[in-house]
């Protein structure tokens, strides 16, 4: 049972950002907005008293940062990806191909491989015409829903699920 579809520059950016953004954990992100909020405050506030500006300077790169780590790391990260695994397919778009195996998931991005545990999987879950499979260390395999060849959604879905549940169980024999 295999999954095949055409990575391009456009899809592969919003698909990574989405798996970067839904990865990283909303109390990491509201902490990071805590702590640039509660810098910012005594930062502002010995600006006002002492030296007004090394504190406002140190400041205003304590907020960039902040805003960087809360906004744009995804994006970037997304991109850099991107150019990694073009540099390997060998094309600015490549053909990817999700196999399902005997003993594990195969990820074939033009020229190069992966392949993952059935027992790494975590949840599956539904995004905007995909479908992500989630492994434990928050990677995401992406799947196209209308690139299912040799079968249908629910058959490969399924498969995938059965042999899940059979990696947990030769896992905790």
């Amino acid at each position: 049972m295999k999954n095949e579809y055409t990575v391009t520059k456009s899809e592969f950016v919003v698909l990574e950002r989405k798996a970067i953004l839904l990865g990283s954990s909303l109390i990491r992100f509201l902490w990071l907005i805590f702590g640039a909020l509660w810098i910012c405050g005594i930062f502002f506030f010995n600006a006002i008293v002492e030296n007004p500006s090394a504190e406002i300077t140190l400041c205003a790169l304590c907020a960039a940062y902040c805003a960087y780590k809360a906004f744009l790391e995804a994006f970037v990260r997304a991109f850099f990806r991107y150019k990694i695994l073009s540099k390997r397919a060998g094309a600015k778009e490549w053909k990817r191909t999700v196999a399902l195996n005997e003993s594990n998931i195969a990820v074939t991005d033009g020229n190069s491989t992966e392949h993952y545990e059935y027992s790494h999987v975590k949840e599956i879950a539904k995004i905007e015409g995909f479908i992500a499979v989630i492994t434990i260390k928050k990677e995401f395999i992406w799947l196209s829903e209308s690139g299912f060849k040799d079968c249908t959604r629910n058959d490969f879905l399924a498969k995938l699920v059965v042999k899940q549940e059979m990696a947990y169980e030769n896992l905790y024999k």
